[in-house]
């Protein structure tokens, strides 16, 4: 389990977000910060950079954007938006929780614009990907093992559906819960990760990753049906 808090910086004049992460084992509930939180000025005026691998995730910062845990639990990647018509603050983080001290993986930057098109994210089912889509364009992020990875590649083809906006309340929206990987509902992985396909302008796109991070991309003549089977298409299950 993840949350976020606003808090009081050292030295006095600062402040920060912070996101903790808490391990719910059945017996104990054990937590921690993850490092790497961006110091913020509270004085109005000076408003320094963050570092490279520095996040900056705030209660109100967070609002609205697309966050999940990868299937084991390892990874969490999260979003952000700028909240103007720059892109400045439109990144894609991935923190690694694998050990007891969790900290920053990636920061990739995205150029996407308008800056508040809706986002969705979904780790590859071997989490050695992450797929994010803002608006119509995707890009495939590998999940460094050890190091920084290598770098994000956009995808040619634009998307057909962009994301809908993910909702704050899990009670009312599940299937728009902004901590769920809601692109699941927009693209398909092969079993073994090597490949997914997602709807494009032109057809039904199938991306081949075995030469990450070089990306083959293939379109399928397969006309969309209507909305109750729209982006209703699966690879075939592997024995």
């Amino acid at each position: 389990m993840a949350c976020v808090a606003n808090v009081e910086g050292d030295p006095s004049g600062t402040a920060h977000g912070e996101i903790r992460v808490f391990d719910l084992d059945g017996t104990s509930l054990t937590g921690g910060i993850l490092r790497g939180f961006c110091l913020k000025s509270t004085d109005g005026i000076t408003a320094p950079e963050c570092a490279a691998l520095e996040y900056d995730f705030g209660e109100q910062s967070s609002q609205q954007q697309a966050r999940a845990f990868s299937p084991s639990g390892n990874w969490l990647a999260f979003s952000t938006s700028a909240s103007d018509t720059t892109n400045a603050d439109n990144y894609l983080y991935l923190a690694d929780l694998r050990s007891s001290t969790f900290v920053m993986k990636r920061k990739d930057h995205s150029d996407v614009t308008p800056a508040t098109s809706h986002i969705a994210i979904a780790f590859s089912p071997d989490e050695h990907y992450l797929i994010q889509q803002r608006d119509v364009v995707l890009t495939v992020h590998g999940v460094p093992v050890t190091g920084g990875g290598r770098d994000p590649q956009k995808l040619p083809k634009f998307a057909k559906h962009s994301p809908a906006p993910c909702s704050e309340d899990f009670s009312s929206a599940r299937d728009r819960w902004c901590g769920d990987a809601r692109t699941s509902a927009l693209l398909a992985w092969s079993s073994e990760s090597r490949s997914f396909a997602y709807r494009a302008t032109d057809g039904l796109a199938v991306v081949d990753l075995d030469g990450f991070p070089t990306t083959d991309t293939r379109i399928l003549l397969a006309d969309e049906c209507q909305d109750e089977c729209s982006n209703q298409f699966d690879f075939q299950p592997q024995p």
